[in-house]
């Protein structure tokens, strides 16, 4: 089995989230009763000084604190790593370039299911930063899938897919910031899924 490498604290909750999801699946695979474990390791920084880069817009900075814990989940012995937030992935090429490990990142296996369901075209509800970025859209119009976000398509029918900057709906900001940041509860927040079944589909590869 390989060594998955979270980045995690961005914040803890959605962390836990991705514990559990990652633990399930590879007990359910693995099957002998349900006793299997992931083999994975764990980094994270205060996230504090994330929210503070982010809300500055300076995700170079946001890029330089994630990659540094990239790093030490190599050291630690990871085969590769992801990132437990949608969000931080804005600053995805820091990252990336910063850490000598493959990046499962989070809109790879999105993509990929929504596709294979016969989808071309999703809508995104995220948090300000995802609204308004490009990360989403950008990476997903590379893998031939459109975005829809409120009365307005971003996709490859329509150019080099441009981030919509205009936006994102305050009140949804300050829900899913609630939730991802403090664990307060709410019918509008699901976690992301797919990363962290993907990741043990990569772990359990021969």
């Amino acid at each position: 089995m390989k060594t998955i490498g979270i980045v995690g604290g961005i914040a803890w909750p959605s962390s836990i989230v991705y514990y559990r999801i990652i633990n399930e699946r590879v007990a359910h695979r693995l099957g002998n009763g349900g006793l299997h474990s992931a083999s994975l390791v764990l980094a994270q920084t205060d996230f504090e000084q994330i929210e503070r880069n982010q809300r500055e817009g300076r995700w170079d900075l946001v890029g330089e604190l994630l990659a540094e814990q990239g790093n030490k989940l190599k050291a630690a012995g990871a085969d590769f790593f992801l990132l437990a937030c949608n969000t931080v992935h804005t600053a995805d090429d820091w990252i990336e370039s910063a850490v000598d490990l493959p990046f499962l990142h989070i809109v790879d296996p999105t993509a990929r299911q929504v596709l294979d369901r016969g989808f071309t075209t999703v809508g995104l509800l995220g948090s300000r930063y995802t609204m308004t970025g490009s990360y989403f859209v950008g990476r997903a119009c590379q893998r031939h899938l459109s975005a829809r976000y409120a009365g307005e398509v971003q996709g490859c029918d329509r150019g080099p897919c441009p981030a919509r900057r205009a936006g994102g709906n305050p009140r949804v900001h300050r829900v899913r910031h609630a939730h991802r940041s403090q664990g307060q509860p709410g019918a509008s927040h699901r976690h992301d899924r797919r990363t962290p079944e993907a990741a043990v589909d990569m772990a359990l590869q021969h």
